[in-house]
């Protein structure tokens, strides 16, 4: 808990500057539950699970910001998120497979 203090506050050893305006980090706000803000952790979970190889990851989920509601903002809406794992892929790859799997009428990976 000391390390990641030291890292918030000023850097510790990561070479940066530490947080947002100097604050005190608070290790009691820190382990409260937090609603998520995006999707990238799911894909990040995928990745980590299916490892090597060449495959298509797909994610749609509900997310939550700290907004205000009013016609335009809503606290909750919906995100997709894609990553394309394997060698010589790119975007074209990851769209492609986003279109397939509409095409298919469900999400396949």
């Amino acid at each position: 808990m000391s390390r990641i203090a030291h890292t918030h506050e000023d850097g510790w050893i990561t070479g940066s500057r530490g947080g947002w305006g100097g604050y005190k980090w608070d290790p009691s706000r820190a382990v409260r539950l937090v609603l998520r803000t995006q999707t990238t952790s799911v894909s990040v979970r995928t990745l980590y699970k299916r490892g090597d190889g060449e495959y298509r990851a797909f994610t749609i989920d509900r997310v939550f910001r700290p907004e205000v509601l009013d016609p335009k903002h809503s606290m909750e809406f919906h995100q997709a998120d894609g990553i394309v794992v394997g060698e010589n892929l790119s975007f074209k790859h990851l769209l492609g497979g986003v279109l397939e799997a509409l095409a298919r009428g469900g999400w396949g990976g």
